[in-house]
């Protein structure tokens, strides 16, 4: 390489390669693209460097965001799952169905959903290897009972409380 190639060549760091600019004009041109929602993604996480981050694990990845019904269902379902799972009310006393409803303000057809919501989840934990009766401590005998036989393809019956 002669002096006059080598005044005239540069690089760019991995700071430059992740910075503000670049990432914007990154997402600008993958909208334009075809791509849509980069933008928006830019201005909720306003960090370029999660932004590369979030691509290299996601690249090709089709991402389906649900309906905000369905996260509030899953919130719900989330709340009542750990509650049902690990929630104590003293030393000596697990929170039982009754109690939960009772937190949390809901009837027992509201209990049914949640508990729907519950048992796909363990299903699909156990199909994807990591089955919650292995990967957690459950407080609740009737809850292992549960697991137990959606394994087997039984369904559990509702709670008398």
């Amino acid at each position: 390489m002669t002096e006059k190639e080598s005044k005239l060549s540069y690089e760019l760091s991995d700071e430059e390669l992740a910075c503000t600019e670049m990432v914007y004009i990154t997402c600008t041109i993958l909208e334009s693209r075809g791509y849509p929602g980069f933008m928006e993604l830019f201005n909720v996480l306003n960090d370029p460097a999660l932004i590369m981050k979030l691509i290299r694990l996601f690249y090709g990845t089709t991402i389906k965001f649900p309906p905000l019904q369905e996260v509030v269902d899953c919130l719900r379902a989330s709340e009542y799952a750990y509650t049902d799972l690990h929630k104590k009310i003293n030393d000596k006393l697990v929170a039982k169905p009754l109690d939960i409803r009772t937190h949390m303000g809901i009837d027992s057809k509201e209990e049914a959903k949640l508990l729907e919501i519950f048992d796909q989840w363990v299903l699909y934990m156990k199909k994807v290897g990591y089955p919650i009766d292995q990967m957690m401590h459950i407080n609740r005998q009737n809850t292992r009972k549960r697991i137990k036989n959606l394994y087997k393809g039984k369904r559990w019956k509702a709670s008398k409380y």
